[in-house]
């Protein structure tokens, strides 16, 4: 059986597929702050959200404060219970994150009466949940948004080179690896699950790489000149 063929994305493609992601995200951040009206916080949680919207102010993403509070977590002592518990919080998760889905689709009327009404069945216990999962969540929206933006920044200073610079080459004599890993790493195709990305230390070697090949044009330039 022919296993169906995996679509191959060039690095434009691949920007793209990064600021729509990035696109979702802010909608999610913005449902999160409108979650955390109806959500309790403490100052030391509202103080680092905060910090970090501030930076993205700064750089020009369109979005409101999303505040939050500290993180708890149950402690079982029977094995039974910690299992009853765990099924509990994996239930309420994902109640969570389907409502924040659903909110990207609503307007901020429309999404805070859902959530008014996605509370009116809940426990005290259920709703401190969500507080601290809130939290989690917040802090998973706010590091994958920097870490997309920081893709996309790097993607953009690479878009157009492969038609001039030997990737293979460079894949090879840099990394010790092959054409199609660095090709992963710049197209975002799925290894183990996941989009494949460069590394700190994989993108300064990258860089590195561009620099020498850029001093050998150079010296050939000037040879010819």
């Amino acid at each position: 059986m022919r296993l169906p063929k995996t679509k191959i994305m060039n690095v434009t493609e691949r920007i793209e597929e990064l600021e729509e992601h990035r696109r979702l995200l802010i909608m999610d951040l913005k449902g999160l702050e409108i979650m955390e009206k109806k959500i309790g916080k403490t100052p030391h949680q509202q103080e680092m959200i905060n910090k970090f919207l501030e930076q993205l102010y700064e750089s020009g993403a369109r979005i409101k404060r999303v505040k939050g509070r500290i993180i708890t977590s149950f402690k079982p002592s029977k094995e039974e219970e910690k299992q009853k518990i765990t099924d509990m919080n994996d239930r309420l998760k994902k109640e969570f994150d389907e409502l924040l889905l659903l909110g990207r689709s609503l307007s901020e009327k429309e999404f805070d009466e859902k959530i008014d009404e996605f509370l009116s069945n809940k426990t005290e216990a259920e709703k401190e949940f969500f507080s601290d999962y809130f939290v989690t969540v917040c802090s998973q929206k706010m590091n994958e948004y920097k870490d997309v933006s920081e893709e996309i920044s790097m993607l953009k200073q690479l878009e157009g080179i492969e038609e001039y610079v030997n990737i293979s080459k460079i894949a090879k004599s840099y990394f010790g690896k092959s054409r199609s890993w660095i090709h992963q790493r710049l197209h975002g195709h799925s290894v183990h699950g996941k989009p494949a990305k460069f590394t700190p230390a994989e993108k300064a070697t990258l860089s590195q790489a561009l620099l020498s090949l850029s001093d050998n044009l150079k010296a050939v330039a000037y040879k010819i000149a």
